[in-house]
């Protein structure tokens, strides 16, 4: 991790931290202020398996009937919950 400092990146406000090239820019606090393209790819993906997993779970909620709930359909619901 190096330190922006003025004499090397003139654009990069004071106080931030690049690791360098197309990586991750971070600020004296630990905020990430930008994401390299790999890490941008890497979050698209996984925020593409969580929509596809909740609708998956709206679908389930959506069938489910209280008055008959299977026990395999409650065990998948209570395996969020260890």
């Amino acid at each position: 991790l190096q330190h922006a400092s003025s004499t090397t990146h003139h654009s990069m406000p004071s106080g931030m931290y690049s690791l360098s090239g197309d990586q991750a820019l971070v600020d004296h606090e630990g905020t990430v202020r930008r994401l390299s393209t790999a890490q941008r790819e890497r979050l698209s993906q996984d925020l593409t398996v969580v929509q596809t997993n909740l609708h998956i779970l709206n679908d389930m909620l959506t069938e489910l009937q209280p008055d008959a709930i299977s026990s395999d359909d409650l065990e998948l619901l209570q395996v969020g919950q260890l």
